[in-house]
This record gives structure tokens, sequence and C-alpha cells, in this order.
């Protein structure tokens, strides 16, 4: 292979490695650390990875507040060839302080006996930025194997609920920042393991050249990220590891690639046989058989690369059935489960690093087998037996609880209202008088919302070709059963009544509740069903759409054009959200579908509707499982993300001043 400079991608290379493991008061040791800075040391100075000279390569362990700033200033500023690439690793903890600040870790970052971070014992975001907005070299490569906030008692490297902008904090021109995380996630450390998850993967893919793509004989920052995240995907998928790359940070290359090896030909080959499951099929493992033998390959070399690349897979199994065993010797022990066993499961399951989705279908199972329920789905088996949210799987029906008796609230009425129809001149052409169905849930302390009913129907979902995007077709028709909907979405006085806190940017307890993340909607229809007895849950995208619309094939629902008088988005310049309830309501009296704040769905995001569900449930198969839908647009959108039919995505973590949430219930037990 070649082994000259990528054009355009010549100059010295350094590196500036740090790990810290130990802590001063209030946070636990680490293991790590120390091997991943050695392992990641000796791969970056091999001549034929990553080609730094060995005296270019600075590994640095447990330093002092004052030694890690030294080493960062010298290492940036002493840099002043704009070719240069110079390549920062942190492995620590990562600490965001009260005011969303970021800062590295050092062994004498300690805690006030407040549990506030004391600022003095680490080094600042803003330090390490402000040295390498110093140096000239305009390739720059950082690696973050850390969380953005203190550690949890029992080792992990725990998020709050506030978010860290990475892009903000670290990013820049020439840069490409990878983080373990998104920042409000955890970065885990395993017992027995000498390597955090992420920094595993991050040197397998240098190390064996996998990482690099398909005959390509360089590896650059984005074929690391790509790389990590893939196998994260598998064996994490708690995690979503981030990159944030500046111009062309993306394309900064890290390390060659042994193209022609034929391990590494191999290794490739077993990842291109690989099922989603893990599986090798008894065809794909005769070609692999023969492939081997083309290859020159020991038989215990090709059973050691084959077990390197369905690690991930394993692993993932193994946890699935540690879950299990455990879960089943839970009930075994007491049943009901108390609370503490409740908690000591959710914890075991976060050690675990499986989702929700993933246990759910075990404790369906373990119930049904304990009691023997017939005729139910998983969800509801789960349900019926221990009380559980139903809405926390996106496809089931309404949990099976006990009846009680509904109050005078809970009775439905109607209430009337009036629309309007717009031309394209965003003048008001016409005001429809109309009546709807509703019922009021009483969530505590005099806080009261309204559901109204939603008529089921049949509707056309996607927009015509020439209105939006491809992510919008093809068009297709939708059956959709009733249910009801939020009047409006989630005020701040409703979810304070049912969480306890606020959260919101901007405060009012009659604006929606913001900065909440789609992990804390789902916990809000949780919490709520178990409250009201009625199961709440988000509306899936299908549902959001058809009441979105309300029976119009415009590109909004009062017309084909929107107007500062209708909705609250960028060109109404409030700059922030508004009450709920303050512009018409569309066609089924609900009201700000477009605009104020972004609407969490249910779905997983697909990037068209080719085999989308024809029924209105949730889309929760293929797509990509990282992502949730958002639909609506906010007060800070252009009229174009408003439509009826304009598709959005984010991390089901992230939490902004833009995002909020409505809720549905298929069938209240008041009414049923």
């Amino acid at each position: 292979m070649a082994s000259g400079k990528k054009p355009g991608q010549g100059g010295r290379k350094f590196a500036l490695l740090i790990g810290v493991s130990e802590f001063g008061e209030g946070f636990k040791p680490l293991h790590t650390p120390p091997q991943a800075i050695a392992q990641f040391k000796e791969i970056l100075t091999d001549p034929a990875i990553g080609g730094f000279p060995s005296d270019h390569v600075i590994d640095v362990l447990n330093p002092t507040v004052g030694d890690m700033q030294a080493n960062i200033g010298e290492f940036f500023c002493n840099r002043r060839r704009k070719e240069d690439v110079l390549l920062f690793y942190f492995v620590g903890h990562g600490i965001k302080d009260e005011h969303g600040g970021f800062h590295f870790s050092t062994r004498q970052t300690r805690k006030f006996e407040n549990g506030r971070l004391n600022s003095g014992t680490a080094v600042a975001a803003s330090f390490i930025l402000g040295q390498m907005s110093q140096s000239d070299s305009k390739r720059q490569v950082v690696i973050l194997d850390c969380c953005f906030s203190g550690a949890f008692p029992d080792g992990a490297l725990a998020m709050d609920d506030g978010a860290v902008n990475v892009k903000q904090q670290m990013g820049g021109q020439g840069r490409a920042v990878l983080t373990a995380t998104t920042s409000t996630q955890y970065a885990l450390e395993q017992d027995g393991e000498i390597l955090s998850i992420y920094t595993r993967y991050l040197l397998e893919g240098l190390k064996t050249g996998a990482a690099a793509p398909e005959n390509q004989e360089w590896i650059d920052a984005g074929h690391m990220h790509d790389y990590v995240r893939q196998k994260l995907e598998t064996a994490a998928a708690t995690m979503s590891p981030q990159l944030y790359a500046a111009r062309e940070g993306r394309s900064i290359i890290i390390a060659k690639a042994p193209v022609g090896d034929p391990e590494l030909r191999y290794r490739k080959l077993v990842q291109r046989h690989l099922r989603e499951t893990g599986a090798i099929s008894p065809v794909g493992r005769r070609r692999l058989t023969r492939q081997g033998k083309e290859l020159g390959l020991a038989s215990g070399r090709i059973i050691e690369i084959e077990t390197e690349v369905c690690r991930p897979f394993q692993e993932r199994h193994e946890n699935l059935a540690e879950y299990e065993d455990a879960y089943r010797e839970a009930l075994n022990h007491e049943h009901p489960l108390s609370d503490f066993t409740r908690q000591e499961l959710a914890d075991y399951q976060r050690d675990l690093n499986l989702r929700d989705e993933d246990v759910q279908s075990i404790q369906a199972k373990l119930h049904q087998e304990l009691h023997g329920v017939q005729g139910l789905d998983n969800a509801q088996a789960l349900d019926s037996a221990q009380g559980l949210d139903s809405a926390a799987d996106p496809s089931a029906p309404p949990s099976v609880v006990p009846s009680r008796s509904p109050s005078p609230s809970e009775q439905n009425r109607t209430f009337s209202y009036e629309t309007v129809r717009v031309d394209e001149t965003r003048v008001i052409v016409e005001r429809i008088p109309q009546e709807a169905e509703y019922y009021t849930e009483d969530v505590g302390n005099g806080i009261t919302f309204d559901m109204v009913k939603i008529p089921g129907g049949v509707f056309i979902m996607g927009s015509p070709k020439g209105e939006g995007t491809e992510d919008e077709q093809p068009q297709h028709q939708v059956t959709v059963p009733s249910f009801y909907m939020g009047k409006v979405v989630v005020t701040q006085a409703v979810y304070e009544a049912v969480i306890g806190s606020n959260p919101s940017h901007f405060k009012g307890d009659n604006r929606p509740v913001e900065t909440v993340s789609w992990n804390d909607a789902i916990a809000f229809c949780r919490i709520l069903s178990e409250r009201t007895g009625n199961t709440y849950r988000l509306p899936s995208e299908a549902e959001w759409e058809y009441v979105c619309r309300a029976n119009t094939t415009t590109t909004y629902s009062f017309g084909d054009a929107i107007a500062p008088e209708l909705a609250n988005y960028r060109e109404s310049d409030l700059k922030q959200t508004s009450d709920v309830g303050r512009y018409p309501p569309n066609g089924f009296g609900v009201f700000d579908m477009h605009g104020n704040v972004w609407e969490w769905c249910l779905d997983h995001w697909h990037e068209h509707y080719k085999g989308a569900p024809a029924d209105g449930n949730a889309w929760i198969d293929d797509g990509d499982k990282s992502l949730r839908l958002l639909r609506g647009g906010s007060w800070d959108s252009y009229p174009r993300n408003c439509r009826s039919a304009y598709r959005y995505y984010d991390n089901p973590d992230d939490r902004y001043s833009n995002l909020g949430f409505r809720v549905v219930c298929r069938a209240p037990r008041a009414l049923r």
C-alpha cells in the first residue's frame, strides 16, 4: 500500500492523551483510564497505524490542575503550522457545573459539602478552547470518553438532567469533536474490562483497520466515529456517540489502514455476512470457510477474528439473559415487586446497558409465565400482572387496570369553537363554527387538562411532490381509529403537578412545558397513567398528522399560507413560547398544532414512508433507533417547518427550549 501523505493532509502529527482515574471528595475512582492512554499511545506511535513520532505523543495520568493546564497550553500554543494534526484525548470524569459550564476532572477535583463542583479543582472547557484557538493548526481532533456531570456512587459516569452544548463549548473551525455519548447519557465502565466500551471500539477500529471503508487506506475522524457508533448500536444501545465537525473536520486523517491485509479483508467479510441478530447463515458460513482458506488464514485466527466481530452481539445476548435471570429471581422472591426491588432492577438495567424496550418484553414474558395470562400481548400482560405503564411500549394498546368510578369532571361534554380558513394572501376568508366532545382529567391540586375526542377516519399522509422533501413521501393512505388527544400541549402547570418540577426556560403556568426530552415525555405519560388509571402516551406520527390536518389537504390546517395571527413561529417575532390556546384551533378543536413548540411522537426516525404502517400505529421497526420524531415546528421555526406534513427528529434525550409534547388516550376508562 502507499505510505505517503494523502493530498492536502501533510504536516506533522502530535497527540496529548490525558487520563484521570483518581479524584477528590465526591467522585469514585475509575479503573480504565491508565490502560486507555497506554494502549492509545501504542497504536498512535505504531508506524503501520498512527505513524505519530513517539516524542510527539504525550501521555499524562492523574495530573493536578496546574499540570493539566500546562500540558494543554504547551500542546496547543506551541503548534504554529496550519497543516499539523493535533489529537487531544481525554478519559475521566466530565462535570457540568450549576451554570452549565463543562469541566474536565483532575486528581484534585472534588465537590463541596452541598454537592456542587469546586470549579477551582477542575479544568474548564473554556480554558482548553482558548488554548486550541491559539494554535494555527486547522486539523484538530478532540476525543472525549467521559460524560458531562458528576459520578453516581456505583461508578458510572453519570449525567444529570441538564445538557451540555459540546459543539459550542468545544467546537470550532477545522475541528472534529468526538464524544462517547450525547450530553445526557452515560459513559460506562464495566466490571472486569480494562477499557471503557467506547475506547475499546475506538482502538479496535484503528488497530485492525476495520474503521476504514472498503478498499480505503486512510482512517479519518468521521470513519472512527461511524465505526464506534455502529458497534455501540449493538453492544450498548443506550449510548449514542456524537461527532461535532466544523468545516472539513470529519475528514482529518488519523491513521492508516492495511489495505490488502488478509485479516482485515476477512474481518470485513464477516461483518458483511452478519445478520441483525449477530448470526451467520449456513450459506454465509460456507462462503466464509472458502474465503478464509483462500486468504491463507489459520483456523485459530479465523475463530479469533469472528469472535471479535461478533462480540457486540454476544455481549448484548448475554446482558439480556442476565437481566432475565435477575428478573425471574426477583419475582420468585417477592410479588408484587417492592419499590426498592424495582429500583434495584432499574439500576441493574443501566449496568447492563439495556433500553426500556429491551427489558419490557422480558418482563412481560415472565409475568405471563407467572400468571398464565392468555390472549394478551406482552405489554398488556405486563400491565395486568404488575400495573406497569404500557405507554412505555409505543405499540401497546391500553393497559388492563382495575376499573374505577368516573368523577363528574371525566364525563364527555362538548365545547364550541371557531376555526378559520385563509387564502394565499394570508387573509381570513372564512370562519366556521364547530363543536367537539372532550373530557377533563384532574391531576390534583386543582390542576386539570382537557382531552378532545378525535373521530376515526381515513386520510392521505405526507406531502405531494413539489411541496416538501423526499422524507415526506410517498403519500399513502392511513386509517386512524378514534382516540383522544390533548386540546393543547402539556402545560407547565400540568407537568409540575405530575412530575413535581418545571424544567422550562420560558416560565408560565399556561405556557407549554419545554426543555423536555422524549424520555422525559415517556416518563410523564407513565406517571400520569398510574395516577389517573387512564393510559396516556405520546401520539404516533400518523395520529399527529391526522389531527393536525383535521380533514384538510392544504399545506396548513387553515389553508396554504400561515400568518402571525394564526400561530407562534419565527415571523410572529415573539422569540419565545406563548400561552397555549392563544391562536384559533383547527377543525378538530385542537390548538397550536403549528408552531409554539415541537411535539415529540412515539416513532423512530425513517427517511421516507416506504413500508410505513397504514393503521395509525407508531412505526418503530427498522429505521434509526437512536432518533425520535418531532412534528409541528416551534416559535423559532420558519413557515415551511410548520407545515402539516413536515417531519423532523432529535435524540430522545435532548432537551431544548423549543421541544414539548402533548398526550393521547385511546380509550379513557371512564368513557368506555
